[in-house]
C-alpha cells in the first residue's frame, strides 16, 4: 500500500522521438520528465517511489532522480507504476 510523501507543483515534460522512447510505447510504457522545484520535502524523493498526478489521477513509476541546485528532475514512466 502506498503512503502519501510529498505533495507540490510539478511541471510534466513528455518525452519523444527517440528509438528507446518509441520502442517503450510499443510496449505500452510512457517516459516522462516531472520537474519539481528542490525544497527539504522534495529532496526525500527516492528512484523507488510512485508518482501520482493529481490531476489526471495516472500513475508513474520513478526510474531515476536527478539533484540540481535549484530543481528536481524525475525520469518516470507511466504504464509500469502498479
Amino acid at each position: 500500500e502506498w503512503v502519501e510523501q510529498v505533495r507540490c507543483w510539478a511541471e510534466f515534460k513528455h518525452l519523444r522521438g527517440s528509438e528507446t522512447v518509441m520502442a517503450g510505447r510499443l510496449q505500452g510504457r510512457h517516459p516522462m520528465v516531472v520537474r519539481l522545484r528542490t525544497s527539504p520535502q522534495s529532496r526525500q524523493v527516492a528512484a523507488d517511489w510512485r508518482l501520482t498526478d493529481l490531476g489526471t489521477g495516472t500513475d508513474y513509476a520513478i526510474r531515476d532522480v536527478t539533484v540540481t541546485r535549484e530543481w528536481i528532475d524525475l525520469l518516470c514512466e507511466g504504464g509500469s507504476a502498479a
